[in-house]
């Protein structure tokens, strides 16, 4: 993202070149083809502008993401389920009229504990539950 910047920065500053060079141009077929290679810059600048601020908002949406999941896994605990194995169980105090369920390891790791929650824990046994 750095390197686009200073990219951009150089494309403006091409622009600038250009722009304070036409005034010096007599010649009507030169000064047309700066004109020319000068809206061509400032297309390419615009391009590069869109791709830096789209590139802005899908980091920020990931950021928004990320702090998102760091304020749903407190919700839940680990606990053994069933025959030794592990889960990510939603906490009781944590309910939000949520029913009890719990998450695979895998998903909770690919931080995506929506995808296929292990299941309801009415009627499940949780032997060993800590």
């Amino acid at each position: 993202m750095a390197s686009e910047l200073l990219t951009g920065l150089g494309i403006f500053k091409s622009l600038f070149d250009i722009a304070k060079g036409l005034k010096d141009i007599k010649d009507a077929p030169a000064r047309n083809a700066a004109i020319i290679e000068l809206q061509e810059k400032i297309f390419s600048a615009h391009s590069a502008q869109s791709a830096l601020v789209e590139n802005v908002h899908e980091l920020e949406a990931e950021v928004a993401r990320l702090k998102a999941w760091e304020g749903e896994k407190e919700r839940y605990e680990l606990k053994r389920w069933g025959d030794g194995a592990f889960a990510y169980v939603l906490k009781p105090s944590e309910a939000r009229g949520a029913p009890p369920h719990a998450i695979c390891p895998n998903c909770w790791r690919a931080k995506n504990p929506s995808s296929n929650p292990i299941g309801s824990l009415n009627g499940r046994s949780m032997s060993g539950a800590s």
